[in-house]
């Protein structure tokens, strides 16, 4: 793997693990405030002790542990793939043949439709737009794991 895309799939699992940690302290302060509505609710139905220490701590722990490992896994889920091929540095190249040809007016771009299950379309360069034709292979690069798309030649 070329250090360009080593430097992209660290730039793309560094955001996708703040986002997770963004998630986790939102879901974090819920946990601590919901057994705070769970006590207000038994207040207005009347309960003897509503505000429970014990009661309130093991609600809560219950609610950080389920959250930590629902949280965990959707990390590891989501990163793991991508931090082995960081680690590893490989990348698969794959030979698809191009089923299509569009020109997006709007935006002054070419795509061709390639019979990836990676990728369904790349944005091409003019050049390759013209020369190519449909039915003709072109080779895509994409990380092994976490499938991360890294370009064409």
């Amino acid at each position: 793997m070329l250090p360009n895309e080593v430097d992209k799939l660290r730039a793309k699992e560094q955001k996708e693990r703040k986002a997770c940690y963004f998630i986790y302290y939102r879901v974090m302060v819920v946990c601590f405030v919901l057994p705070f509505f769970g006590a207000w609710y038994s207040v207005l139905a009347g309960a003897a002790n509503a505000f429970s220490i014990v009661r309130y701590f093991s609600v809560t722990g219950i609610l950080l542990l389920i959250c930590t490992l629902v949280i965990s896994g959707a990390y590891f889920i989501m990163c793991g793939g991508m931090r082995r091929d960081i680690k590893k540095q490989l990348k698969t190249i794959a030979t698809m043949p191009i089923l299509k040809k569009r020109y997006v007016v709007n935006n002054d771009s070419y795509f061709f439709f390639i019979g990836s299950p990676i990728r369904l379309y790349i944005e091409v360069t003019q050049f390759d737009y013209q020369t190519r034709q449909e039915g003709d292979e072109i080779s895509i690069e994409y990380a092994t794991r976490s499938r991360e798309y890294l370009g064409y030649f």
